[in-house]
């Protein structure tokens, strides 16, 4: 704090505060969100180092000259991805494979796994809308889920 603020009581400045010992729990929001606590190197800054040094975190075998945009999945197909080795989500008609991510997710491998083998869009938008997930996922995209457009 700066002298102007020093006499101020901490909960007048409006400053929120996150818990992550003893497993997480921290409410940094107020939206009932909670981070957990990660492994050492599992932040975003650990994913980004991660995604970096990986080519394709798809699980899937490209084609030559295969363009992930025209895969289409059905929700049959993307429900057989639920489990935590195996881990699909569908996010504003993209479909990615979440697998490698789930170790890095901040909520928790938990929160990301109630959106498996699911279109997770409106989970997603309830708490992340402001994510930039087409970035985050770019090198886990697998394509598009049937019946949405992408060229918009």
């Amino acid at each position: 704090m700066n002298d102007s603020n020093k006499d101020i009581p901490r909960a007048s400045l409006n400053v929120s505060t996150t818990s992550t010992s003893g497993g997480g729990g921290g409410n940094a929001t107020g939206s009932g969100r909670t981070k957990v606590a990660l492994k050492p190197g599992y932040g975003l800054m650990g994913w980004v180092r991660f995604t970096s040094n990986s080519s394709n975190l798809t699980g899937i075998q490209p084609k030559s000259g295969n363009d992930p945009r025209t895969n289409i999945i059905t929700m049959i197909e993307l429900s057989k991805h639920d489990q935590p080795d195996d881990c699909w989500i569908a996010i504003r008609g993209k479909v990615f494979n979440v697998t490698a991510y789930l170790d890095y997710h901040p909520g928790g491998m938990d929160e990301l796994m109630k959106g498996a083998g699911k279109n997770a869009t409106s989970m997603f938008e309830d708490v992340h809308s402001w994510v930039n997930y087409e970035s985050l996922l770019e090198k886990c995209f697998i394509g598009r889920l049937a019946g949405y457009d992408l060229s918009s």
